[in-house]
C-alpha cells in the first residue's frame, strides 16, 4: 500500500492496512480468477500508466490490495522501469518481518507525519509505506495520531550532529543525475535533468520522481530555516500533481509555520513592552498554528507565571480593603494560570473560611 505516486504520497498515510486484509483479498481472487480477469480487462482499458497508478494507490489506501494488483501490473506493462509500481507490487507478497527484520526501535508519531514520509526517511523509499504498515499491523493506517507509537525497522538514527559528520556528500555526474534522482538518492543533483526531461517527453515515472525530489529538498530547506524556499518547491510539486494531498498538507503546514514565526516575534515584542496579556494571547495563537513550537510554549509558561503573580498582588490589595469577592475572583484567575501558586491557594482557603 505504499504511496508511490505523488498523488498517493499524500493519501498513503491513510492507505496503510494490516496483513489480515491482504489474505482475505487473495482468497477471493483465487476463488474467481476468471471473473477478476474479465473485470480488470473491462475496467482498465484506455488508461495510461499514471491513471493506472493513481487508481491502484486509491485501492491500496482503502486496503484493497488484490484489487490494486492488476493496475500495478498494467503500469509495469506500459512502463517496465517504473520503480514505484514495482516496489508496491513486491510489497503485496513480501513477508514484513522477514524483509524488514526483527530489530527495530520505537517512534512516536509527530504532527505532520505520514507513513510515506517515515518510509522515505527510515527505509529510503517512500513507496515502502505498504510494508511498513503491515510491519506494524495497522488496521487503519490512514489515521495516524500524534503520540501513536510505531515500530521502525533497524537501529535508532544517530543524533543530528553526529549524522551530519558521518554523512559523506554523494557525487553524481551530470549525465547520470536524472537516473540517480530517486528520492533519497542524489535528488538535488538530478532535479535539473528531470525537469528538462519532463519538459521534453514527460512520463509518469519521471513525474513521480520529480515530485518526490521536490518534496525531499523542501524538507531539507525547511529544516535549515528556509521556509519560503521549501514552499516554492512544494508549489512546483503541486503543479505536477495537484491532487497530491500529502504535498498540499505539508505546504499548508509550512504556511502555518511561517505565520507562527511572525506571531512569535510579535509576542516577544509585546513581552518586551510589558504587555503581558497581549503577549500571552499571541503565544497562544502561535501554538494554535504550530502546536510543537517549543519556544512559544516556554514563553507562554513564563508569561502566565508573571500574570499569576500580578493577579495575586492585585488580589492582596483587594483583600486588605476587605473586598473579599473581588479578591477571590483574582485569586481564582491566578490559580487558572498557575495551579500550584502556594500563596494564592492559602488566601483562597482564608477567604472561604471567613465566608
Amino acid at each position: 500500500m505504499r504511496l508511490r505516486n505523488p498523488v498517493i504520497v499524500t493519501t498513503f498515510v491513510l492507505s496503510l492496512s494490516a496483513c489480515a486484509v491482504l489474505q482475505p483479498a487473495a482468497d477471493k481472487t483465487a476463488q474467481a480468477p476468471a471473473e477478476a480477469t474479465q473485470a480488470t480487462a473491462a475496467d482498465t482499458s484506455g488508461l495510461d500508466a499514471s491513471q493506472h497508478l493513481d487508481r491502484a494507490l486509491k485501492q491500496l489506501q482503502a486496503g484493497q490490495y488484490e484489487a490494486a494488483r492488476p493496475d500495478l501490473e498494467a503500469v509495469l506493462a506500459l512502463e517496465p522501469g517504473h520503480w514505484g509500481a514495482a516496489s508496491l507490487l513486491a510489497q503485496l507478497d513480501a513477508d514484513p518481518e522477514q524483509d524488514l527484520g526483527s530489530e527495530h526501535f520505537s517512534y512516536t508519531i509527530q504532527p505532520g507525519d505520514s507513513l510515506s514520509r517515515l518510509a522515505r526517511r527510515h527505509l529510503g523509499d517512500r513507496y515502502k509505506f505498504v510494508i511498513l504498515a503491515r510491519y506494524n499491523q495497522l488496521d487503519n493506517p490512514g489515521r495516524l495520531m500524534a503520540g501513536q507509537t510505531l515500530r521502525i525497522p533497524g537501529k535508532a538514527p544517530a543524533a543530528p550532529a553526529a549524522a551530519k559528520k558521518a554523512a559523506a556528500p554523494a557525487a553524481v555526474t551530470a549525465p547520470k543525475a536524472a537516473a540517480a534522482a530517486t528520492p533519497g538518492k542524489g535528488c538535488a543533483a538530478g532535479i535539473p535533468e528531470l525537469e528538462q526531461r519532463m519538459a521534453q517527453s514527460p512520463t509518469a515515472s519521471d513525474r513521480e520522481r520529480l515530485v518526490g525530489c521536490y518534496s525531499e529538498q523542501a524538507d531539507a530547506l525547511a529544516a535549515s530555516g528556509d521556509v519560503q524556499g521549501a514552499q516554492a518547491l512544494l508549489q512546483k510539486a503541486l503543479v505536477l500533481d495537484r491532487t497530491n494531498a500529502e504535498v498540499a498538507q505539508r505546504y499548508m503546514a509550512l504556511s502555518g509555520a511561517a505565520r507562527a514565526g511572525q506571531l512569535y516575534q510579535q509576542g516577544l515584542a509585546q513581552l518586551q513592552d510589558g504587555k503581558l496579556d497581549d503577549a500571552a494571547a499571541t503565544f497562544e495563537q502561535v501554538l494554535a498554528q504550530q502546536p510543537d513550537h517549543a519556544a512559544a510554549r516556554t514563553q507562554l509558561a513564563n508569561v502566565n507565571a508573571q500574570l499569576a503573580d500580578r493577579y495575586h498582588r492585585m488580589a492582596l490589595s483587594l483583600y486588605e480593603r476587605e473586598l473579599m469577592d473581588s479578591a477571590l475572583t483574582l485569586w481564582n484567575k491566578t490559580l487558572e494560570l498557575k495551579p500550584d501558586h502556594k500563596e494564592a491557594l492559602a488566601y483562597v482557603d482564608k477567604v472561604k473560611a471567613r465566608q
